[in-house]
């Protein structure tokens, strides 16, 4: 009696299980997004060359730092 009823309980129709396999594939699919996509999709190569000598010709533009004067701790 107990296995008859969990056997009608758990018994899926053709239309449930294609729906359930369609929800497996399409989760199996997400997970599998970020271990495809580096082979699938490529970044453009960025030359930073001319980003790199902007920076150098700012930080020698500059005024030199004057470091302030090291502070004595007051005597005890």
């Amino acid at each position: 009696m107990l296995r008859k009823f969990i056997r009608e309980y758990l018994d899926f129709s053709a239309r449930e299980r294609t729906g359930v396999l369609l929800l497996l594939l399409f989760m199996l699919m997400i997970y599998a997004v970020p271990y495809v996509a580096p082979y699938v999709l490529t970044r453009p190569i960025v030359d930073t060359a001319a980003f790199e000598r902007e920076v150098a010709l700012f930080l020698a533009s500059r005024p030199a730092k004057e470091t302030p004067p090291a502070v004595k701790a007051p005597p005890a």
